[in-house]
């Protein structure tokens, strides 16, 4: 349980550099199947120096997340926080949260699946 949280925080770095708009912020949504996902884009001022991708923990694409994607564009780096439970999943508490989290670490090929589709 120990690797659990630090793989769902891990962060993916892609050699990337790209022109991008000043400052830019938004919430965009994509498929992977059936199924609708969201992700949190921010874009630093400039050209940003690579793109970060940050995967949130069991608890969803939420605040933290933001921030901290927000905090990386802040240093030049353009920072993708993705969802990997879909717009649908209920997230209400702790039973949730094992819920979706277990849905993913028992099917590691569509775990890989949502993460790569999601970059």
């Amino acid at each position: 349980m120990m690797l659990i949280r630090p793989i769902l925080q891990s962060i993916f770095l892609l050699a990337a550099t790209q022109t991008i708009a000043a400052g830019h912020n938004s919430m965009i949504t994509y498929q992977i199947g059936d199924n609708e996902y969201k992700a949190f884009v921010a874009e630093p001022e400039g050209t940003a120096s690579t793109t970060v991708y940050i995967i949130h923990d069991w608890n969803g694409l939420d605040d933290y997340e933001i921030g901290r994607a927000r905090m990386l564009a802040e240093q030049g780096y353009r920072a993708v926080a993705l969802d990997l439970f879909g717009v649908d999943a209920k997230l209400d508490g702790f039973d949730d949260y094992r819920r979706e989290t277990g849905k993913l670490y028992k099917d590691r090929s569509e775990f890989r699946t949502r993460i790569s589709k999601g970059i």
